[in-house]
């Protein structure tokens, strides 16, 4: 989907596949409609959607909500404001207070993390909050685990962006706890 849009991807809210239903029991059902199959009112493998506050869905929706406030906060007659704008500014303060170094090339999240507010470097700074890597053996890697900062997957960036929030590090961290 993202290809279709590649001139207005930072327009978009990008989110994973959202798939309730099992593909192969819908296609049997839209062959045989007159199939007498016992499936029962759920067809989700686990049996059971997304959490209401916490899933996906439920935080894109949010994003939406805040989005739909802010544009008829802005002239309650007609909504003046863009919401592309409305978008950016959502997503500014997303990585707002972090300063993140990036040892490895990482263009694509870099870039992302500067459009979620971040302050983006390659070289050491005692200001580093974060560091974004996929290697543990890097010098900035094990400089992240001797000063007990942040280290974690560029995955997280990833996924605050997607998300409009800031994902929890432990959850992406290099490290786990024991």
């Amino acid at each position: 989907m993202e290809g279709a849009w590649l001139n207005h991807s930072r327009n978009l809210m990008l989110m994973k596949p959202y798939t309730f239903f099992d593909r192969g029991r819908w296609r049997l059902m839209h062959d045989m409609p007159n199939a007498s199959m016992n499936f029962t009112s759920s067809t989700s493998p686990s049996m059971m959607d997304e959490g209401e506050h916490d899933g996906p869905l439920a935080l894109i929706l949010e994003v939406l909500r805040e989005i739909h406030c802010r544009y008829f906060e802005s002239d309650p007659r007609v909504g003046g404001t863009d919401i592309r704008t409305l978008l950016h500014e959502l997503r500014t303060k997303v990585l707002q207070d972090c300063v993140i170094l990036f040892p490895a090339a990482k263009t694509r999240e870099m870039e992302m993390a500067r459009e979620l507010g971040a302050s983006c470097t390659s070289i050491l700074y005692l200001s580093v909050t974060h560091v974004v890597s996929e290697d543990l053996t890097l010098s900035e890697s094990q400089w992240a685990l001797q000063k007990n900062m942040f280290l974690v997957h560029p995955e997280w960036v990833v996924s605050s962006y997607r998300l409009f929030r800031r994902q929890s590090e432990e959850q992406y961290s290099l490290v786990r706890a024991p």
